[in-house]
């Protein structure tokens, strides 16, 4: 049975979401024998890492958390502290076509979107001080823009255009005299 297109929209935002708000990085397998193996792999990982714990002379005297008591940790830390930089990345994720990775470059350079809101002003000035049309130079803001340290993909013409008309072209006005 094939899954119906809402559900798979749903699943890819909560994915998208889960990467880009909380930070965790999606394992994507080819099937469930490929995502046993992982998961298999994972485990040794972890195993390994905390085998010196039953042993007094290991300087790691840090022990896992169960996972009840990871939950409750977690649940603890979350309570009520939703900000303008998660709210931020939900927005980005929303944008269509936009996708986790380029909602993840843009949020690491923009953590807020007053940041963004500012270049966007910037580049709308310049753009039309030199001629080459402010919305045009604003919609190319985002253009080649990478992630940490200049990793991942950068951001392309359609994405940086995307972001551009989505967020800033019709709800706010950026492109009034006084820009």
């Amino acid at each position: 049975m094939l899954p119906n297109p809402r559900d798979v929209k749903t699943i890819k935002t909560a994915a998208g979401s889960t990467e880009v708000i909380d930070g965790f990085h999606i394992l994507r397998t080819k099937g469930v024998q490929e995502t046993f193996r992982l998961y298999q792999s994972m485990t040794g990982a972890v195993v390994h890492f905390y085998s010196d714990l039953g042993n007094s002379s290991a300087q790691n005297t840090t022990t896992p958390l169960s996972f009840d008591a990871f939950k409750d940790h977690m649940r603890q830390q979350n309570q009520g502290s939703t900000t303008v930089h998660d709210i931020w990345g939900r927005m980005l994720i929303e944008i269509p076509g936009l996708g986790p990775d380029a909602a993840s470059v843009i949020l690491h350079n923009y953590p807020v979107p007053k940041l963004l809101y500012n270049d966007y002003k910037r580049a709308l000035r310049e753009g039309i001080q030199s001629g080459r049309g402010g919305v045009a130079v604003a919609q190319g803001l985002l253009v080649g823009l990478k992630g940490e340290m200049g990793q991942g993909r950068a951001i392309g013409p359609d994405k940086a255009k995307k972001v551009y008309q989505a967020l800033f072209m019709n709800h706010w006005n950026l492109q009034s005299p006084g820009v």
